[in-house]
């Protein structure tokens, strides 16, 4: 019986420690694609969690802003805070729409209410810091 080098004890156990090295490089390769692509997923969720937060923020300035109009509480809203009267006509006398631009850390939102006339003209009186767009 001939026996060639490649049949060799030692040989077969090179060939399988190389199977076995190349094997685990692919694993290694693979478990870094799914833990960059975890990372990638995880921090696109923390980014839409604060936009909603900010969002959200800014909905609740604006109902407070509206709200303290519509009991005529004297103070001035907050500098990202505007008031706008509005044209159309109201359902009640005394009453008149407005239109409250509230910003929070980049996100805007528009809250119409109906308010005492008094609050939406003392209001509109008031110097405003909102940027033209």
């Amino acid at each position: 019986m001939i026996r060639r080098s490649s049949d060799t004890p030692q040989s077969n156990r090179r060939n399988r420690r190389a199977f076995f090295m190349s094997e685990m490089g692919i694993g290694l390769a693979i478990v870094a694609a799914v833990a960059g692509a975890l990372v990638v997923v995880i921090a696109r969720q923390q980014r839409g969690s604060q936009q909603l937060a900010d969002h959200r923020a800014a909905i609740r300035l604006a109902e407070t802003t509206i709200e303290n109009l519509r009991i005529a509480q004297p103070i001035a809203p907050p500098a990202d805070t505007t008031v706008e009267p509005l044209n159309d006509p109201s359902p009640l006398p005394d009453r008149k729409w407005v239109a409250v631009h509230a910003t929070v850390n980049g996100r805007s939102v528009v809250l119409t209410g109906l308010v005492p006339q008094a609050a939406a003209a003392s209001a509109a009186t008031r110097p405003t810091t909102r940027e033209a767009r």
